[in-house]
């Protein structure tokens, strides 16, 4: 997709997507705008401010925030907190979108941002002891965003073909590799949280009750395997 990069008549940063007309992308941004700025903030999804009609196609407009949401590096065991903070409110969104029928299906850490716009690379280290502060002080915000390989689950409606997990990327859970002809997407999504957690899957062994929450998240037995809600709860 296109993103364009602009500021608001107020000087404000935003970002415009291209979004195409009719896409699944689309009615999920629309729902998203209609449940309200607030609600959007409160449950770590990144706002739609506006959706504005481009021939057969829409740009939606989104606040300009930044990447690399694992910056600066987890040195200290309070950036190892907060980084769990930042799962925390992914579990969150998921939460969120999962109760309102909608599968993120590309759950990774390149598709949440922070509060906080990189700088040019040549003031990375500068950018990076900035951003630290903001951490220190509880300033840093997530949220999670990207719904182009989104679906919005008809109502009552679990399983979908085992086909539509072959776009996700790796690795990948179990649970259309025996030959099954469907999966739940829920319980796909609630694996794929775990990406997040990779980078502190050593510190097990210091923060104990990391184990049984790796292992109630990526379980083969579905029946077994924490949903976001659970994992939140957990938490």
């Amino acid at each position: 997709s296109m993103v364009f990069y602009a500021q608001d008549s107020e000087g404000r940063h935003v970002v415009l997507k291209h979004v195409c007309g009719n896409s699944q992308e689309y009615r999920i941004l629309r729902f998203l705008q209609s449940q309200g700025f607030q609600a959007m903030e409160e449950n770590c999804i990144m706002p739609v401010l506006e959706l504005i009609e481009h021939k057969e196609n829409w740009l939606v407009v989104m606040p300009r925030w930044g990447s690399a949401s694992r910056n600066p590096p987890l040195h200290r065991v309070e950036d190892i907190l907060h980084y769990m903070l930042c799962f925390t409110i992914l579990l969150q969104a998921l939460t969120y979108l999962h109760a309102n029928s909608i599968v993120h299906r590309d759950i990774t850490l390149l598709n949440s941002l922070v509060n906080h716009i990189e700088a040019h690379p040549s003031r990375a280290a500068a950018a990076i002891g900035y951003r630290q502060g903001l951490r220190e002080h509880g300033l840093i915000k997530y949220a999670m965003f990207d719904f182009d390989l989104s679906i919005h689950m008809p109502e009552n409606v679990r399983l979908l073909p085992a086909s539509y997990t072959w776009i996700t990327v790796g690795p990948w859970p179990h649970d259309a590799a025996q030959g099954e002809y469907m999966y739940d997407p829920f319980a796909y999504d609630a694996f794929f949280n775990l990406c997040v957690l990779v980078v502190i899957q050593h510190l097990t062994k210091y923060i104990p009750m990391l184990a049984p929450l790796f292992d109630s998240m990526v379980t083969d037995d579905i029946s077994r395997r924490f949903t976001a809600a659970q994992a939140l709860e957990f938490l």
